[in-house]
């Protein structure tokens, strides 16, 4: 998938525009075999490094055809050396052609105020992508989701990253694997729920025995709430969620798991 932001286009078209205005100056003063002065050469050879890229990357193979020939004799000197007039019109053929092949792409416009979960959807994570490596693929792809307008979808993807906290949480008190990769969230629930609770019996009474019951407490009700509230909605039912809905579940995970990776990791 080919990552752009608008100006990029911009820049080619306006980039192309000043070479090809230098082009037609010399021309009108000296004449279409006029050589292409060096400083519009090498500012041509950039510009269409800099096209190919993106042009290149939306598959648009006859104006990038076009352009890397052009580049090739941009960069050469002596009798293959351009002359303006050679310049000005491959210039314009690209162009027109440019136009005919940017009829037949569609582009998907991230919204400003989401773009940076496409950027950067590791921020703010925390710890989270070192202590649950399995998770950072579900986080990257929930942001992308909400980035791209696919809510519902964001929605599944954060309820998998969960699923790696609840798995560590379960290994950490000595839950098997098999009873992990067998069993429902709520059979899983009620597995770190006794082994919990053998945990905290096993604590001297004390304030370290008080902290323990807290955190497991408000982590199993934390649990409890993601599977009834979203995780059994989006994997089991028609529930769909918009992009509000998605964001706010996605700030809950993202606390909640940064939250977990103080104390777990996988």
């Amino acid at each position: 998938m080919l990552e752009a932001w608008a100006a990029a286009y911009y820049r080619i078209g306006d980039s192309f525009e000043f070479v090809a205005d230098g082009c037609r100056a010399h021309m009108a003063q000296f004449g279409e075999s006029h050589p292409l002065p060096d400083d519009l050469r090498r500012k041509l050879v950039d510009d269409l490094a800099y096209a190919c890229h993106w042009v290149g990357g939306m598959e648009m193979m006859t104006p990038y055809g076009l352009m890397e020939n052009l580049k090739w004799r941009a960069e050469r000197v002596g009798d293959l050396a351009l002359d303006c007039g050679e310049t000005y019109h491959t210039l314009n053929s690209i162009g027109n052609v440019l136009r005919m092949e940017l009829n037949e792409r569609w582009l998907l416009y991230v919204p400003t105020n989401l773009v940076d979960l496409h950027l950067s959807p590791l921020d703010n994570w925390g710890e989270v992508p070192d202590k649950f490596p399995s998770a950072a693929p579900e986080v990257i792809a929930a942001s992308e989701c909400c980035a791209l307008h696919q809510p519902t979808a964001a929605v599944f993807h954060l309820m998998r990253t969960l699923e790696r906290g609840l798995r560590a949480l379960a290994s950490d008190l000595g839950v098997s694997t098999v009873k992990q990769d067998l069993g429902t969230w709520g059979n899983l629930l009620g597995e770190i729920q006794a082994q919990s609770n053998t945990r905290i019996a096993a604590t001297p009474k004390g304030p370290a025995r008080k902290l323990e019951e807290e955190y497991y407490a408000e982590i199993l009700a934390e649990f409890k709430h993601f599977k009834d509230a979203w995780r059994d909605r989006v994997s089991h039912s028609n529930r769909t969620y918009d992009i509000d809905e998605a964001k706010s579940v996605l700030s809950h995970v993202r606390a909640f798991m940064v939250r977990l990776a103080s104390r777990l990791t996988e």
